[in-house]
């Protein structure tokens, strides 16, 4: 009888997990189950060795320690607000936690496997983003296969693709887009990258409109030289205005609705914050807290309430001073991690999927959707990997 090759079984896991990370968030669970599996499978034990991981640890248990922190001053001394106060409870406030320690075993995972197994775990990743990116231009024209149609383009649909909203993909798909961008040499990335520019932009997110360019102008400057760059610049700064010119971009981008509601809400976390500078309301209770703010502020019980709309003042608000100084502290950390590899092709796309990431942040508060944080740790988990000394021999891309 044929013995089954253990080894495989955490390779094909991490492959697996790749395709998940760009599906429904059930989908993502599974995929994390089957890693954790294929190491069981393959009987190693878990261990961080490694100074990348030591470092990366080190930074996540502080933000943890300050994200703990505001739940139980939000449990102990919880704000007040229109006669209502946010629940906290225990183990259900902490769940997402193990978000943040995801990454180094993920890391460890992709490091129990060969160069050429890493190097095709990331071919699955971009691959699949290729096909699923073709999916979203379909949807645009047929809304299939989750229809959310444009309300300033009637007849055509917001790219969802299996993620239920257009925003969950502006924060995906801008991963994989990046990494198969920066892969230069290889034909194929660059139809994956043109399929999957093109489903972004049919999201129709407007901040992402913004935050592409941004993030494809500090791309270039590793590519081209001075005189190139500032061409280009001219050129994308033309093309934008012509852009503006359609009428359906032009609306897009000029129309007033979801502002107001954002503002209201923007308003509401700011007058958290300063009710608790110091440790916030409590982590991810600003959501349930606006709503009897706004409640009270319009005197009406329907109100366009949840999180901030806004990645930083979400996390102000929510964790005070002390929570957003280590949630900057983390971030600059990976950021960091990149930026020392940026002229290894993964990490300079990596990168630059970070800053379209915290620019979409301005609009959206994607750093606590379940979704978003399965792709955003799988990034961190490369960050490890790619801080190791030979890390040009094991991940060969």
């Amino acid at each position: 009888m044929m013995k089954i090759d253990r080894s495989k079984w955490l390779y094909f896991s991490l492959c697996l997990y790749a395709f998940s990370t760009l599906l429904s968030m059930a989908a993502m669970s599974i995929g994390a189950a089957l890693v954790v599996a294929g190491l069981l499978v393959q009987n190693r034990k878990f261990q961080i060795t490694d100074s990348a991981a030591r470092s990366y640890l080190k930074w996540t248990g502080f933000l943890v320690a300050m994200l703990a922190l505001s739940l139980i001053q939000a449990w102990i001394w919880p704000l007040v607000v229109h006669g209502e106060t946010a629940r906290v409870h225990g183990l259900a406030d902490g769940a997402k936690l193990w978000y943040f320690f995801w990454p180094l075993l993920l890391a460890f995972a992709i490091q129990q496997l060969t160069p050429a197994q890493q190097w095709s775990v990331l071919k699955v990743w971009m691959g699949s983003a290729g096909v699923l990116g073709a999916v979203g231009i379909a949807q645009f024209f047929t809304g299939w296969p989750r229809p959310q149609e444009t309300v300033f383009l009637p007849g055509y649909y917001h790219a969802t693709l299996f993620l239920g909203h257009h925003l969950s993909v502006a924060s995906i798909f801008i991963f994989p887009f990046f990494a198969a961008l920066s892969m230069t040499e290889k034909r194929w990335t660059k139809w994956v990258a043109g399929a999957v520019f093109l489903c972004l932009i049919l999201t129709f997110s407007r901040t992402l409109w913004v935050a592409l360019p941004v993030a494809l102008g500090v791309w270039l400057t590793f590519l081209v030289s001075k005189r190139k760059l500032i061409a280009l610049l001219l050129i994308g700064c033309l093309g934008g205005v012509v852009l503006f010119q359609i009428p359906s971009v032009h609306r897009r981008l000029t129309e007033y609705r979801g502002i107001g509601e954002r503002q209201d809400l923007w308003e509401a976390n700011w007058e958290f914050f300063k009710k608790r500078p110091i440790l916030g309301v409590g982590w991810r209770k600003n959501a349930e807290l606006s709503g009897y703010y706004l409640q009270e502020k319009f005197h009406r019980s329907h109100v366009f309430s949840g999180h901030a709309h806004n990645t930083y003042l979400d996390t102000l608000s929510g964790t005070g001073a002390l929570g957003i100084l280590a949630w900057l502290a983390w971030v600059g950390w990976i950021l960091a991690a990149f930026w020392k590899r940026r002229f290894h092709r993964l990490a300079l796309g990596l990168f630059c999927a970070w800053v379209a990431l915290l620019i979409n942040g301005l609009t959206q508060s994607n750093l606590i959707e379940g979704k978003v944080l399965h792709q955003v740790m799988f990034s961190v988990a490369w960050a490890i990997v790619l801080q190791r000394e030979d890390a040009r021999k094991q991940v060969k891309c």
